[in-house]
């Protein structure tokens, strides 16, 4: 089974290695706010539309989030975690390698279980 909770880890990482808490705004909010930009009332908020268009990876993964209009579920260690992964990611890679990138530093986790 495919899970999509990848995409999350990858905004939420992006997010966070941004200096901005995933906890804050959602990636609706985000989307909203990218395509009315008159409304950007915070310079957070404003950072983040901007995160996400300057990344065509980070672009498709806020797309693909369901229930994008929670913020994050994740707890503070697992959100580490994603920004590690988002700082090893160069910025310009396609979807498939940030998802495959994330799924790699993942896996290192079970390494002591093998």
């Amino acid at each position: 089974m495919y899970e999509i909770d990848i995409y999350r880890y990858a905004w939420d990482g992006a997010v966070l290695a941004n200096g901005a808490s995933p906890y804050r705004y959602s990636p609706e909010q985000v989307r909203t706010a990218a395509q009315q930009p008159e409304l950007i009332q915070s310079e957070e908020l404003h950072a983040l539309v901007a995160l996400q268009a300057g990344s065509e990876s980070l672009s498709y993964s806020v797309n693909q989030i369901h229930f994008g209009e929670f913020t994050s579920p994740y707890p503070p260690v697992s959100q580490v975690v994603f920004a590690v992964a988002t700082f090893v990611t160069p910025n310009e890679v396609s979807p498939h390698v940030r998802v495959v990138i994330i799924k790699l530093l993942l896996a290192l986790f079970d390494l002591p279980h093998c």
